[in-house]
C-alpha cells in the first residue's frame, strides 16, 4: 500500500500511479482529492490493474455511494461507514483497509 494523502493533481496522480505501478503496491491510497469523484474514475481507468483505496476523507455516505456507482474504488477505510451489502449491490465488492 502506497498512501499519497491526497496530494497529487489528476495529471500528477496519473503520472505518479504509473511510475510506481513497478513496485506492484497492492492499491494507491488516496491519490487525489476525495471529492472528485470523476478525476478518480478517470484515473482508474488510467492506471488499472492498478487499484484505488480511499475512505477516511470521503465527507459522507452520498459521496462514497457515488464513488461505488462509478466503480472506480477497490478499498475503503473502516471509517467509511458503508455496509458491505451496499457495496455489494453496486457490483463493487470492496476490501478494508485498515
Amino acid at each position: 500500500m502506497l498512501d499519497a494523502n491526497q496530494q497529487w493533481s489528476l495529471p500528477a496522480a496519473a503520472i505518479a500511479c504509473k511510475e510506481l505501478a513497478s513496485m506492484q503496491p497492492y492499491w494507491i491510497d488516496e491519490p487525489t482529492h476525495p471529492d472528485d469523484i470523476l478525476g478518480h474514475r478517470q484515473l482508474a481507468a488510467e492506471i488499472a490493474p492498478l487499484r484505488i483505496a480511499l475512505g477516511e476523507h470521503v465527507p459522507n455516505r452520498v459521496v462514497f455511494k457515488n464513488y461505488l456507482k462509478t466503480g472506480c474504488v477497490s478499498f475503503r477505510s473502516r471509517i467509511a461507514r458503508v455496509s458491505e451489502d451496499s457495496a455489494n449491490s453496486y457490483g463493487q465488492p470492496l476490501g478494508t483497509k485498515i
